[in-house]
């Protein structure tokens, strides 16, 4: 069965082998890549990146698998039993310790980087309107500087992200996200809305606190292009790890 699923170039999401639901977004998780399929079930994968510095995971240490099919996701627990170098690349040999299972869950995955949002609030009724796009438009025209605050994005995916700011926002809350990506050598724009999931505070002076988003409403488009950012911001570590 695994080797109906496993296929070459299949993305993974690597976590701890016992975090729960709740933890996910608490706690590390690590993107990967199957680059080769042994004849004993075996595989190999990249070894993980993880804010710009390799993961060594640890040869006879268990993890939870993620699998991104295309179709369906898939999860298993797998040991790794060896780590190494070769043809200038970082690799782990893995096995599996349990079989895939499909799941129903986190369909996009997130890469961590790094830049600045800024963002305006949205009354619950602007975001169910038949006219949001219309709204978005409007807000277009009108002098935007006294409605914004500023924000820095510590991770994205194609269903939300992360982003630190100066000042609470209320769980629930909407938002109209603004910022930019570097994409295929040019300069996209993104004007988007989102909810508030969760706010922490933090300890730190500059940026104290810690916001959740969940994007709303996004268009395919908009959706397609984030992802792309993804896998060309995947292959830019890839290629400074190899240096």
């Amino acid at each position: 069965m695994a080797d109906e699923i496993i296929k070459l170039g299949m993305r993974i999401e690597i976590s701890d082998e016992f975090v729960t639901e709740e933890e996910r977004d608490a706690k590390p998780l690590y993107i990967s890549q199957v680059q080769n399929l042994f004849s004993n079930g075996d595989f190999e994968i990249d070894m993980p990146i993880y804010q710009r510095q390799l993961v060594l995971l640890h040869n006879g240490s268990r993890y939870k698998f993620l699998f991104y099919g295309e179709k369906y996701n898939y999860e298993a627990i797998v040991l790794i039993k060896d780590r190494y170098k070769a043809d200038n690349r970082y690799l782990l040999r893995v096995q599996l310790i349990t079989q895939p299972e499909k799941v129903q869950r986190r369909e996009y995955y997130r890469c961590c980087t790094t830049f600045d949002v800024k963002f305006h609030d949205l009354a619950e009724s602007e975001i169910n309107s038949p006219q949001l796009s219309e709204i978005m438009n409007r807000y277009n025209g009108i002098n935007l500087r006294p409605l914004l605050t500023e924000g820095i994005v510590l991770d994205i995916s194609g269903g939300g992200m992360k982003m630190v700011t100066k000042f609470p926002n209320e769980v629930g809350s909407y938002k109209r996200l603004i910022f930019e990506l570097q994409l295929e050598g040019r300069t996209e724009k993104f004007n988007i809305c989102g909810q508030i999931l969760s706010c922490t505070a933090k300890k730190d002076t500059v940026s104290r606190y810690e916001n959740r988003l969940k994007f709303i409403k996004l268009d395919q488009d908009s959706r397609e292009r984030i992802i792309r950012f993804i896998f060309e911001e995947e292959r830019k570590l890839r290629r400074v790890s190899k240096e």
